[in-house]
């Protein structure tokens, strides 16, 4: 091997252990203890994980059924924090066929869980009084029909990361041997 072949080598090793340590020590780093001025957050938080938000409602989870012989339905789990019960309405316009409209009342912060009887898979509009008024409303679909679907964890994102790491050390790796190879192959030529 010449001097190049060894240098290249050490090079692609360098830069896989370099890559390797800020891969490995990022997850190590944010789980290290808190400092004081974040140990004294309040113990009284809600960690509850939010499916949505939309204004003063909190949207814990939203399933889809559609073993059911009335065709789908969606089971929705929220809390209205106002300060007056509030209804929620969902809304679905299916293709070519009548609107389906959906009432429930819910009471301030007592969690919820309701169904809705939907007429097909088409997308849902899910609102309150109050979202309406800023003109807003939350889409609820089916997303089981999507090959890639989130939130993603950090495990699966570091496993992702790791692929297209070794994936792109690996192609480069391959093109610098290629390189020198092809290098070594050429006889020198003096002019």
């Amino acid at each position: 091997m010449t001097a190049s072949t060894h240098t290249v080598g050490w090079l692609v090793v360098a830069v896989f252990l370099v890559t390797a340590s800020v891969f490995f020590a990022a997850p190590a780093a944010a789980q290290q203890a808190p400092d004081e001025t974040n140990a004294t957050a309040t113990p009284d938080q809600d960690t509850t994980e939010l499916y949505a938000q939309l204004y003063d409602l909190d949207i814990h989870s939203v399933e889809f059924d559609t073993t059911d012989q009335d065709g789908h339905v969606a089971i929705i789990e929220a809390t209205w924090n106002g300060p007056t019960p509030q209804r929620v309405t969902v809304t679905q316009f299916p293709d070519g066929g009548d609107v389906a409209i959906h009432n429930t009342r819910l009471l301030p912060d007592e969690r919820t869980k309701f169904t809705v009887d939907l007429v097909d898979d088409s997308a849902a509009a899910l609102y309150t009084e109050q979202s309406l008024e800023q003109g807003r409303a939350k889409k609820l679909t089916d997303d089981d029909d999507y090959l890639i679907t989130g939130p993603w964890s950090a495990t699966e994102a570091q496993i992702t990361g790791a692929a297209g790491l070794l994936a792109g050390l690996l192609s480069t790796s391959v093109l610098a041997y290629r390189k020198v190879a092809s290098d070594n192959d050429e006889p020198e030529r003096i002019l």
